[in-house]
């Protein structure tokens, strides 16, 4: 069995074979390549009138941390990354915030004003939106951020990996398959008589979100 590490280097691969009707999968509603009505506007939408958007909004916010630390410090799923004067590696802690230049300390000083809003509005227990995560990953997150003073974003992996598996079973399979909302798509079908891409073939492959940046 993959211990957290290696779950987290992984990225975010489906476990799951469920899929929606027709080929339409978790995935695609996260990447936005679906039309209406199965936008990943719907599906936010959806959730927010069922009251449990959290594991949305958590996945969201992890994809933008994600996309600023690739923005500030070309970060690709490394352990560590090159600063910009070539030679030093940093690896997201706070212990080595002195090989930082002005400008990168600003930067980290983001992504760290960032990852605590994460944690408190998330992951923390009693957040105003705590997601419901196994034991195991909520206590290796915090314990790495507490004691390694730690913001690198794979920390945050293993509890999104936990939420988009939560989301395709307790939320995805019956927002694809709501009587209302397929009714609303054969109609609009049917108004185009063009067949949509997801229908034509069903996706073969697991889709690693984080690295596709398509969100």
């Amino acid at each position: 069995m993959m211990n957290l590490a290696q779950k987290a280097f992984s990225g975010f691969y489906s476990t799951n074979d469920l899929n929606g009707p027709d080929g339409l999968t978790l995935e695609m509603v996260l990447s936005n390549t679906i039309e209406f009505p199965f936008r990943l506007q719907d599906f936010s939408d959806y959730l927010t009138q069922t009251y449990c958007n959290e594991n949305l909004l958590f996945y969201q916010s992890v994809v933008d941390y994600k996309e600023k630390c690739n923005i500030y410090f070309n970060f690709n799923n490394d352990q560590q990354v090159l600063l910009v004067d070539g030679i030093s590696l940093f690896d997201f802690t706070s212990n080595q915030a002195h090989l930082l230049s002005p400008k990168e300390a600003t930067w980290f000083q983001t992504l760290k004003d960032l990852f605590e809003i994460i944690l408190s509005t998330f992951i923390l227990n009693d957040a105003p939106q705590e997601i419901n995560l196994p034991y195991e990953i909520r206590h290796q997150l915090l314990q790495s951020y507490q004691l390694q003073q730690s913001y690198h974003p794979i920390l945050l992996y293993p509890a999104c990996t936990a939420i988009i598996e939560l989301l395709r079973i307790s939320a995805f399979i019956p927002f694809a398959t709501d009587p209302n909302r397929l009714s609303l798509y054969q109609k609009k079908l049917s108004s185009t008589q063009v067949e949509p891409s997801f229908l034509k073939s069903r996706n073969s492959s697991k889709i690693n979100l984080l690295e596709a940046n398509q969100y």
